[in-house]
């Protein structure tokens, strides 16, 4: 049964209870799953960022619990704002205006934290000046961590992908899910967390034992916004096995020949038949795109997820998708195959040039022991950086 609040949000509260039954029995409040660092973060920005401390003091202290959800690989917005800050030392005001709508926050946000990265490269910053763009990593789900801490009675920390996956749960449609509604998808978010959020607290039994917990620890979570969030998330990361491996490694492209066995993969001397591989490694090449495509899909949604080899052999890429952000575009190049992570596999020269002009959203999504149970490796970056050994030769023969 669906029932839809003051804002529009219409959620199959049936479905909610089954799965809050599910969080109330599972959940033990010491256990891993619950992700204590979360109420230690809010806890650390309550204890430093209202000092008399100079700003860039003030950020570094307050968010210094707050890695675990604001840097991941190829992922820094807090230490771009550690870098920003003292040149800016208005920025987080700007953000934290509740006189102006928030999307008009954003908006001046990031346009005054783009305009000081920008003074700073001209000056040669930390060596900025060599880069012909400098990433902001200032997305809708890093400025959801900045607001939920000044506000944690009012916001929630955003993921994207977690929004996806849980509103499928729920039966949930959601309505900004184009990429250029990033802003309006993250209010849509906050509003359906405000739904989420009353059939909660209707369990007054489980209310009262997370007050006591509160209390036991000595956190704070007084609108019960950052229990709303640990739910969600729980239902998302912790009801159900993935389908895909857990151990999936990310890497950057340059850290490859520190983990891959470095061997000679010539094939000199040794009888191939080109045609009969060929065909064979196409067919596990579409196998393996399929596999990597539904991997992207339960990662950030299917909307977000396009075939890009389907349509285009020449792209330089095989599949578009999204950071987390939901916005900010990932390519993706897969390369599978049935044998060992040091099973050799080819590329070209096309692919070579495209990883390097986009370097900075470009993926290598290296899938082996297909066929078995595959496992996968990630790397950033451009495949200038990959090892690699010439095989082939182009010639031409005239009269």
């Amino acid at each position: 049964m669906k029932q839809e609040d003051e804002n529009g949000i219409a959620l199959n509260t049936e479905a909610i209870k089954s799965l809050l039954d599910w969080y109330v029995e599972k959940k033990t409040w010491e256990d891993a799953k619950l992700e204590r660092y979360k109420w230690e973060a809010f806890k650390r920005f309550e204890e430093f960022y209202y000092t008399e401390l100079p700003i860039e003091k003030r950020v570094e202290l307050a968010f210094s619990r707050a890695d675990n959800l604001l840097a991941s690989y190829s992922y820094y917005p807090l230490g771009m704002l550690r870098h920003v800050i003292p040149y800016c030392p208005d920025l987080l005001d700007t953000l934290y205006d509740e006189g102006v709508e928030l999307p008009k926050r954003i908006e001046n946000y990031v346009a005054m934290f783009s305009k000081t990265v920008k003074k700073m490269t001209m000056g040669g910053y930390n060596g900025w000046n060599k880069k012909e763009e400098v990433s902001l990593h200032q997305d809708v789900r890093a400025l959801s961590v900045y607001l939920s801490m000044r506000y944690p009675e009012k916001y929630y920390l955003y993921k994207y992908d977690v929004f996806c996956s849980f509103a499928k749960c729920v039966g949930y449609e959601i309505v900004h899910h184009s990429r250029p509604d990033a802003v309006n998808r993250l209010l849509e978010y906050f509003d359906f967390c405000d739904a989420v959020k009353v059939v909660l607290l209707k369990n007054k039994q489980f209310v009262k034992y997370y007050k006591a917990w509160l209390k036991d620890n000595k956190y704070s979570d007084s609108n019960f916004n950052l229990l709303t969030q640990d739910f969600i998330y729980s239902v998302v990361c912790h009801r159900k096995p993935f389908s895909h491996p857990k151990d999936v490694l990310f890497m950057e492209a340059n850290s490859i020949m520190d983990t891959i066995n470095r061997q000679d993969h010539s094939t000199k001397g040794k009888n191939v038949d080109y045609a009969k591989s060929d065909r064979l490694k196409r067919g596990l090449g579409k196998d393996g795109e399929q596999w990597v495509m539904q991997y992207e899909q339960d990662r950030v949604g299917e909307c977000n997820v396009k075939n890009i080899a389907s349509e285009c052999d020449t792209a330089g890429y095989d599949i578009l998708s999204v950071e987390d952000d939901g916005s900010t575009p990932r390519y993706i190049e897969v390369k599978t195959t049935t044998g060992s992570i040091d099973t050799p596999f080819f590329f070209s020269d096309n692919e070579l040039k495209f990883s390097e002009m986009h370097k900075e959203h470009y993926y290598l999504y290296r899938l082996y022991e297909y066929g078995k149970a595959p496992r996968l490796v990630i790397i950033h970056g451009s495949l200038n950086d990959v090892p690699a050994y010439p095989v082939n030769y182009k010639c031409v023969v005239s009269e």
